[in-house]
C-alpha cells in the first residue's frame, strides 16, 4: 500500500470516502476500525481552504489526541492528527481538521 503525504490529502481525498472503513494503528501491533463518519464543508478564503472530518469508532479504548497512521484501501496509508470530540451510544468521535495554504497563482506575483 502507497504511502501518502498529509499535504497531498484535500477533501476531494475524502468527500466520495463517506460511510468507508478505516484502518488506524493504536501501535505497532494493535488496529482499530473506524467509519468516516463525516466530510465537513469545504471552505475557502483567499488564503486558504479548510475542511474537518469526522471518523466513528467502538466505544471503547477511548484514544487520546495525538498523530495515529491510518490505512484506507482506496487512499493508502498517511498519517493524522486525531482528537475525540463526542461519546454516544454509537461510540466515540474522533475528528481530523485540515488546512491547507493556497498557493499564490502566477499572474498574483507578476
Amino acid at each position: 500500500m502507497q504511502y501518502v503525504p498529509v499535504g497531498d490529502l484535500n477533501h476531494s481525498t475524502f468527500v466520495d470516502k463517506a460511510n468507508s472503513k478505516f484502518r488506524l494503528h493504536i501501535n505497532e501491533t494493535q488496529t482499530m476500525e473506524l467509519v468516516l463518519n463525516e466530510v465537513g464543508e469545504l471552505h475557502t478564503t483567499r488564503w486558504q481552504e479548510y475542511f474537518s472530518i469526522v471518523f466513528l469508532a467502538p466505544d471503547s479504548p477511548i484514544l487520546p489526541q495525538r498523530i495515529y497512521k491510518m490505512e484506507h484501501d482506496q487512499i493508502g496509508i498517511f498519517e493524522l492528527f486525531l482528537t475525540p470530540i463526542a461519546k454516544d451510544e454509537d461510540g466515540v468521535r474522533y475528528e481530523a481538521v485540515f488546512n491547507h495554504v493556497i498557493k499564490k497563482r502566477q499572474s498574483q506575483t507578476q
